[in-house]
């Protein structure tokens, strides 16, 4: 009985012992788990704070004028505003990093390119539609330009954007049609790209290539794209937009302004007294051409006379004369502080131009950026041609520091691109600036093989605005190009899955 008992007893406490060690175990396994919870919780929000650090220096970015942009320079004269930046005070500890990437399909081999997208460098679809209805045909053109763009495709991507395309004539040059008009058709119209997957049955890839591709939409077969050619994101927008300043940051002086007085003062201040007589004189009387050829030094400015005429262009000051009346007999014929020659205004004409307006809003849209456009971006501006996109690509140049110096698209007319009637047909729809930026906000850990990807686009054109949109591509695929991030092995695919 003696050893039933005992060997009863052994049992009881073996049983116990394996139920406290279990247990204990249990307890264990339980305080890991919490502690892993904890730091993979503690290890997002420091990713998360990352991209909010990266969105705020996008909105920086965006709000900064063109002349504090373009001091920026590019990563080989500037390495240390564009590689990739820490939050923490020693630069060289391996701590948490954030940096802005183009959004732009990487190549497999391709190296990381840091910045970011300036959205005036794409095509607008919003003011595609506009330029269609003035001149039938060009939108249809201008989307035929794009790599992988079909006829049908176009057709159907005008409709969905409110217009009936009419197909164009390839022997004919773009030219207001003012009795042969497409038909505007009443529909909602996209909010965003995304939106515009499935038209004319395109598929995700065709418009966005592999950038943020969901896995589920890789064998979606009710759209197939051709996969082979660049992503349409890359060339086309529905958000661009400026605001209507000079390079830098001040703003425009606007030529049609009723008061004569400041208008006046705000120009001889600015680009001296000669060219603000002859704008008061040209908002009093108007373009002329016959009159005793007079300097503007020797005419008497009347300020109370009103404005009976206004500017239709910026260009309207270069080569223009001004005829004024006398009461004696024979009228002045009143010449321009800038002539019709290149002689006359060399080394000036950019910066005047970039200091006056005759657009009263404060921003302006859909005007396409010449000195980041892609060539069939380029071509899609009205009145352009293959040879004047071809020698806006050659002379495009950043000068010896590496710095962008362009401060107006008159550049063009200064340079002997174009002629000034050329100039004056392709300015309204060219600019070289643009204050809506777009990037790839990545935060990693190198140390951890962390990494959280977002897609932001910010709109700067007005206090009021900010964060246009925001894409958390944490779940989707990296592409090859992201590998480079981390020294050894594949980076996770986001910090959800770790």
């Amino acid at each position: 009985m003696k050893q039933d008992r005992r060997g009863a007893v052994l049992l009881i406490v073996t049983l116990m012992l394996l139920f406290f060690s279990a247990a204990v175990v249990a307890l264990i396994t339980l305080s890991q788990s919490e502690w892993r919870a904890v730091s993979v919780q503690s290890d997002e929000m420091v990713l998360e704070n990352l991209t909010v650090a990266g969105e705020n220096m996008l909105l920086v970015l965006g709000t900064a004028s063109q002349q504090e942009r373009q001091m920026l320079g590019n990563r080989s004269v500037n390495p240390d505003f564009f590689k990739p930046q820490s939050l923490h005070w020693d630069d060289e500890a391996a701590d948490p990093r954030f940096m802005l990437l183009p959004v732009k399909q990487f190549d497999p081999d391709e190296p990381l390119v840091f910045g970011w997208t300036n959205e005036s460098a794409k095509l607008n679809l919003h003011s595609l539609v506009e330029w269609e209805q003035r001149f039938p045909g060009h939108g249809m053109r201008a989307l035929l330009e794009l790599p992988g763009m079909t006829a049908e495709v176009a057709a159907e991507l005008l409709q969905r954007m409110g217009v009936k395309a009419l197909v164009p004539d390839p022997m004919k040059s773009i030219a207001p049609q003012n009795n042969l008009q497409p038909t505007l058709i009443k529909e909602r119209l996209p909010e965003q790209l995304e939106d515009l997957v499935g038209v004319g049955n395109t598929s995700y890839e065709d418009w966005f290539g592999k950038i943020d591709l969901v896995p589920n939409r890789q064998t979606n077969e009710q759209s197939r794209g051709t996969n082979r050619h660049q992503p349409w994101m890359e060339f086309l927008t529905l958000d661009s937009r400026e605001r209507n300043e000079s390079a830098d940051g001040t703003s425009r002086i606007f030529l049609n302004q009723p008061d004569l007085v400041i208008l006046h003062h705000r120009i001889s201040e600015k680009l001296g007294q000669p060219l603000a007589d002859f704008v008061v004189l040209y908002r009093q009387f108007g373009p002329g051409t016959v009159g005793r050829r007079t300097p503007v030094s020797d005419i008497k400015l009347d300020l109370s006379l009103p404005p009976r005429f206004e500017l239709t262009s910026e260009l309207d000051l270069v080569g223009t004369t001004v005829t004024i009346a006398s009461n004696f007999g024979r009228s002045r014929l009143v010449m321009s502080p800038l002539p019709n020659d290149r002689a006359g205004w060399a080394g000036q004409l950019e910066f005047i131009m970039d200091q006056v307006t005759v657009d009263p809003q404060p921003v302006i849209e859909g005007r396409i950026n010449i000195e980041h456009a892609s060539r069939e971006v380029l071509l899609a501006i009205p009145g352009m041609d293959t040879i004047i996109a071809d020698q806006i690509l050659s002379f495009r140049f950043v000068s010896a520091d590496g710095r962008l110096s362009r401060n107006h698209a008159a550049w063009l007319l200064e340079k002997g691109v174009v002629d000034l009637p050329t100039m004056r047909r392709l300015l309204p729809y060219m600019t070289v600036s643009g204050n809506i930026l777009q990037a790839n906000i990545v935060a990693y850990d190198p140390f951890r093989e962390l990494l959280l990807r977002k897609i932001v686009a910010i709109d700067a054109t007005s206090p009021d605005r900010g964060k246009l949109y925001s894409k958390d591509l944490r779940n989707s695929p990296l592409p090859a190009v992201f590998n480079q991030l981390f020294k050894s092995g594949e980076p996770s695919q986001g910090i959800a899955n770790r």
